[in-house]
């Protein structure tokens, strides 16, 4: 018998993945269990939003194990372009912490499916193919659950502040969570 005055919420979450690293090591959801992320974006000749983006990503690595640790996944998307050793250049460029900061590649469609119905990015329609093609400056802040709590301008200084701010309170909220069952 259930009350009527109780309601399940059903929270969308970021469904399974596999990708590769610039390290070539394998990376999917059990990369991140117990543990919340960023995730973002990118393709490593975008000579417009990506360089900012990428440099305010180091910023967020080298700010937040003071606070605890929250791993980073930047998607290639232009996968066929940004192969294994392109995205290890890459990371090495921007500083990306091995086990810190993941910049990977994969499947096309895989990673465009995954941006619009996994991140739910607003980055238009399509399918994954040949013409298709998505740029996205939104950070997404993902939970332990693998529930999205935040977006985030991956350009804006105060967004990315924000963004810091928010991984801030969500580790203090699952600390206290700890806490309270022991």
């Amino acid at each position: 018998d259930v009350d009527a005055n109780t309601k399940d919420t059903i929270y969308h979450t970021i469904p399974d993945f596999k990708f590769i690293a610039q390290n070539g090591e394998t990376i999917t959801q059990e990369t991140f269990k117990n543990q919340i992320y960023i995730a973002d974006f990118f393709f490593t000749s975008c000579k417009g939003i990506c360089m900012k983006m990428s440099s305010n990503l180091t910023k967020v690595q080298n700010i937040l194990p003071k606070y605890g640790e929250v791993p980073i996944i930047s998607h290639s998307v232009n996968p066929v372009a940004d192969s294994v050793s392109v995205l290890k250049n890459y990371a090495e460029q921007y500083g990306a912490k091995d086990g810190k900061w993941y910049l990977v590649t994969g499947d096309k469609k895989e990673i465009y499916s995954l941006a619009r119905e996994g991140y739910k990015l607003p980055v238009g329609e399509g399918d994954g193919g040949e013409n298709d093609f998505i740029h996205s400056e939104r950070f997404v802040l993902v939970d332990k659950e693998k529930i999205i709590r935040g977006y985030y301008d991956g350009t804006d200084s105060a967004e990315v502040s924000h963004l810091i701010e928010d991984v801030q309170v969500l580790l203090r909220d699952y600390k206290m969570r700890e806490s309270e069952k022991n």
